[in-house]
């Protein structure tokens, strides 16, 4: 039996070597086109479409016991991209069983960007 474990363990070792070289290289091609997104004009795209004023966007932002700056990241992150904020509708709820801590983190962030 020992060199049928040998081969067991010689073929477990090439797969998985090939399991995580094609990991890493499908990371990095990601990461390349991730950056590639980041500098396509998007908005300018999107004047290409007739209809494209009629269209609202709705982001759905569900959270429980969501650190407070986390939200206020996500929310600045919103703010500063480039599609018109009136076209943009933001939902941030929050559960019922996070209590006053969700009330008190709502009411922050409706101060800071209720507008």
């Amino acid at each position: 039996m020992p060199v049928l474990v040998a081969y067991f363990i010689i073929a477990f070792d090439v797969y998985w070597f090939y399991r995580s070289t094609s990991t890493a290289v499908l990371a990095f091609i990601a990461h390349y086109k991730i950056m590639a997104y980041q500098k396509f004009d998007w908005f300018g795209d999107v004047k290409s479409f007739p209809d494209w004023k009629r269209v609202h966007h709705v982001i759905i932002i569900p959270t429980y016991k969501e650190p407070l700056h986390t939200l206020q990241r996500t929310l600045k992150g919103l703010v500063k991209q480039t599609y018109p904020l009136k076209k943009i509708i933001i939902v941030v709820s929050f559960e019922e069983r996070e209590g006053e801590a969700a009330r008190r983190k709502a009411k922050v962030l409706k101060k800071e960007f209720g507008h």
